[in-house]
């Protein structure tokens, strides 16, 4: 597995909790100072790389601690992305 398989885990997990909070790309953009529903877009299709400090942002707006989201990523995008695979090792 990739690193860029890692990041579109990460991709994926923002939509999904978008999505399970009933949240539009735009309400979502509304939360993140300085960014419209094409960014919000464009993050999670792949299209936009995002900065941790932004990463935080989003996960601020959808109300999930960006500790949280990366826990619970599959253990092997975990690993593709430079975290330990088990969240019970040091995060």
């Amino acid at each position: 597995m990739t690193s860029t398989s890692g990041r579109l885990a990460i991709r994926r997990a923002f939509r999904a909790w978008r999505a399970a909070r009933g949240l539009s790309q735009d309400e979502v953009a509304a939360m993140v100072d300085g960014w419209d529903q094409r960014q919000v877009s464009r993050v999670e299709a792949g299209e936009r790389s995002i900065k941790l400090e932004e990463a935080a942002e989003i996960c601020r707006a959808l109300g999930v601690p960006l500790r949280r989201l990366l826990i619970e990523l599959d253990p092997d995008d975990r690993e593709a992305i430079g975290l330990p695979r088990h969240e019970d090792e040091s995060l």
